[in-house]
């Protein structure tokens, strides 16, 4: 008849045979996953160079235009706080910082008013777990009444 013993030694060793298999495998996908990592780390430090440069580009050429015109620049303080600098060479008039209802972004503390050449406006974004995009506008009007936006994505938290 039926050696039971025998069965279960050979069940025995086929689920150690699984098991390995499986330990083999999940490192071989834990490796991809840690490579997989840190090739977004490398995306997302790449893409935060270019908006910084394109930052540093737009504040250059406001300085080297011929009207006086405001650039922008943000930076992270901590937390939940951003820091909202006018590096340009002319007035923001009722500067207000926004983001679309649909990104789940709320911002505290929109309200900049008005914001001359080197100012500096202290707001709040909150990221949540449904935020999925943290771009911001900047909504302004110049000295002639002309109404102006930027938009950028929030700095990363260092």
């Amino acid at each position: 008849m039926w050696d039971w013993s025998a069965w279960q030694g050979i069940g025995t060793v086929a689920s150690v045979a699984v098991a390995v298999w499986a330990l083999v495998s999940t490192r071989g996908t834990g490796r991809r996953a840690d490579e997989a990592i840190v090739a977004a780390g490398r995306t997302a430090t790449a893409l935060e160079r270019m908006a910084a440069a394109a930052e540093a580009l737009a504040i250059a050429e406001a300085h080297e235009a011929p009207t006086p015109a405001a650039a922008w620049r943000v930076e992270w303080l901590s937390g939940e706080g951003y820091l909202l600098h006018n590096d340009g060479t002319a007035a923001a008039l009722s500067t207000r910082v926004e983001a679309e209802e649909s990104q789940h972004l709320p911002i505290r503390f929109p309200d900049a008013g008005n914001m001359r050449p080197g100012d500096a406006h202290t707001f709040m974004a909150h990221q949540t777990t449904a935020t999925r995009d943290t771009t911001i506008t900047v909504r302004w009007t110049d000295e002639d009444g002309q109404e102006h936006s930027w938009k950028r994505p929030l700095p990363p938290k260092r």
